[in-house]
């Protein structure tokens, strides 16, 4: 080797050194900015709900503030889009909600996948309810179900998309009823609880942290879950009554694929802490969500179970991409 060549490559390991140390002192000051945190739906939605309640507590005890950006539109996909599209540094994380980012990318071609992200943890199962207007004819949900016998393709059921979350429970609970509905779709929750309220549809199904002030506008008349929900008293389970449908939403903080594994893990150990301390979990059970934390190996299986799952669902509607 000349000498010539000998200074290149000793320059150029000074240089890699140089940049590696500097990457690193990065990465063990972090955080020093503001983090942005997206969420794909308006403000006042279950996600929206959900996700500023635990970060009001995991800011107790985290230095740096967060900036939540809610980025609406697409069914989710130009906030998830936003996410994951976003530079790998941990300054930008977001909330995925499963099942409906699965959904979309079955059903058409998106720009993004499961594979181009990390998760911090999933946080929260929030059970989906099915509700009338305060004023509706049905006072149970014997009557409700009477009447879309009766009368099928007459009932207009609300939901948040087709082939979203609330539209695959309103079909799973067709199939199981033997009853047919006019799926209503909508942009959002906070839009859906609107039309209900004003009368423009007749029911909808939601998730039990979207409905809020259930005695002054709304009735519930069913549970989508295994066992009773405390929030709502003594409103039945379509399982009891002899419907087997359970669904809900999970979900899940992340991160783009390629953001360095310390930064990673020291997310993962910050968020851990907030969701599973004693007073998050007080404040969900007060507006009825379920804490449901789930490390990132296991939410990776629960993934790939739940897209299976949505696979044949959306073979069924037609919707498969």
């Amino acid at each position: 080797m000349t000498k010539t060549k000998l200074k290149v490559l000793i320059v150029i390991i000074i240089l890699f050194s140089f940049i590696t140390v500097v990457k690193n002192k990065k990465i063990e000051n972090y955080p020093k900015n503001t983090i942005d945190v997206i969420i794909a739906y308006k403000e006042g939605g279950g996600t929206d709900i959900g996700t500023r309640l635990l970060l009001k507590e995991i800011q107790k005890s985290f230095p740096i503030s967060f900036n939540i950006k809610n980025i609406p539109g697409k069914n989710g996909e130009i906030g998830y889009s936003t996410i994951l599209g976003a530079k790998p540094d941990g300054y930008t994380i977001g909330v995925i909600n499963f099942p409906n980012f699965l959904s979309l990318s079955l059903q058409k071609k998106i720009e993004y996948s499961k594979d181009d992200m990390e998760i911090i943890a999933n946080y929260i199962y929030d059970s989906g309810v099915l509700i009338v207007n305060l004023n509706s004819k049905w006072k149970n949900l014997e009557e409700f179900i009477l009447e879309a016998k009766k009368n099928p393709r007459k009932i207009t059921l609300g939901n948040n998309g087709i082939g979203m979350s609330n539209h695959l429970g309103g079909i799973m609970l067709e199939n199981e009823a033997g009853i047919e509905f006019i799926h209503t779709p909508f942009s959002s929750s906070s839009d859906i609880l609107e039309a209900l309220e004003k009368g423009y549809i007749d029911a909808a199904i939601v998730k039990i942290s979207e409905v809020g002030d259930v005695d002054r506008k709304f009735q519930i008349l069913a549970s989508f879950t295994e066992e009773r929900l405390e929030r709502i008293g003594d409103i039945p389970t379509l399982k009891e009554k002899g419907y087997d449908v359970i669904f809900g939403s999970t979900r899940a903080f992340v991160v783009p694929k390629g953001t360095p594994r310390q930064i990673l893990e020291k997310l993962r150990e910050i968020f851990k802490k907030g969701i599973r301390s004693y007073e998050n979990i007080e404040n969900f059970k007060k507006i009825g969500l379920n804490i449901k934390y789930i490390e990132a190996d296991e939410m990776k299986s629960c993934i790939e179970e739940e897209e299976k799952k949505l696979k044949n669902i959306l073979l069924k509607l037609n919707k498969f991409y």
